[in-house]
């Protein structure tokens, strides 16, 4: 790529990185700021206006074999017209007749002492229109019923800096099906 000297340097390196982080558990930069920006910089008018949005709730494999293993992906941005001004937390409820087995992306995430809630920090500083995705690798029960749904299983995202939800949480609700 040939560039006139002195212009700005623009790279697709986010957008690739986002879209191979779904796939592939490499940390997404897409909640980083750009090269010279201050991540954490407040907004000049204010308190943030970040509205950290659940995207995309899948599993892999769909359906998942009773006693096998699935990982449930989450796709969370920031539809705001600010970055985020505060951390947030994206947590993971899951349907019973599955337990988290890890490992998990970020690698930060943590569970309860059953597995069955996986809560996950994400720092400051989510740039408007960017993405962080969370993996968790899940087993299925062994008794659990084959050709069924598990669910309710529930995401949250727990964000104090969004105005939209007052500090409140967005959830969204999703099931396991088996095969």
């Amino acid at each position: 790529m040939s560039r006139r000297s002195g212009a700005p340097r623009r790279s697709a390196l986010p957008w690739t990185c986002v879209a191979a982080c779904a796939l592939s558990a490499v940390p997404a930069v897409g909640a980083m700021a750009a090269p010279g920006e201050n991540p954490v910089a407040p907004s000049p008018d204010g308190p943030s206006r970040s509205r950290i949005t659940i995207e995309h709730i899948e599993t892999d494999p769909d359906p998942v074999a009773v006693g096998g293993t699935t990982t449930v992906r989450v796709l969370v941005s920031n539809r705001g017209s600010d970055r985020s001004g505060a951390p947030f937390t994206v947590q993971l409820t899951l349907p019973d007749g599955a337990t988290a087995v890890g490992p998990y992306f970020p690698t930060a995430c943590t569970t309860d002492s059953v597995a069955t809630t996986v809560t996950c920090q994400f720092p400051q500083g989510m740039r408007v229109g960017r993405s962080a995705s969370v993996l968790v690798p899940v087993q299925i029960c062994p008794s659990a019923r084959q050709h069924g749904n598990l669910s309710p299983g529930v995401v949250s995202v727990i964000n104090g800096n969004d105005p939209d939800t007052n500090g409140k949480i967005r959830s969204v609700g999703f099931g396991i099906r088996t095969a």
